[in-house]
């Protein structure tokens, strides 16, 4: 234990006892009261940093979540415009060339098809 000071310029007596009783079972009580509570300590500073990451989800979450349902409203109206474009053409499409607004290509076509304007002087 260590030796605890004496009253010094004219300090009462009273309160330097009351001090050094205090001081003492402070000092007593320090070795008793760490056991049981080391655990929790322990566990309050995994919660606290934890609670970092969480928060950046959190915010992230709360950032993107605009962004996300304007992307599916926008993916939403190009099908919308893309099915509206499909109903003209002659071959009935399938449900990816609409999805995606590709024109439907018959077997014939791909055959019989002019690719001569894209083969631009090639050596």
């Amino acid at each position: 234990m260590k030796k605890l000071p004496t009253p010094r310029n004219g300090e009462l007596s009273g309160s330097f006892a009351l001090r050094r009783l205090l001081i003492e079972y402070a000092d007593e009580s320090a070795e008793m009261a760490m056991q049981p509570f080391v655990a929790d300590r322990v566990m309050r500073r995994i919660t606290m940093a934890s609670q970092p990451e969480e928060q950046l989800y959190s915010f992230l979450f709360r950032l993107f979540r605009p962004v996300a349902i304007a992307s599916l409203l926008l993916i939403l109206g190009f099908v919308g415009y893309n099915a509206m474009v499909s109903r003209s053409y002659e071959i009935q499409p399938t449900t990816t060339e609409v999805v995606f607004g590709l024109e439907p290509v018959s077997i014939t076509e791909a055959f019989t098809a002019d690719i001569e304007p894209l083969l631009v002087d090639l050596p």
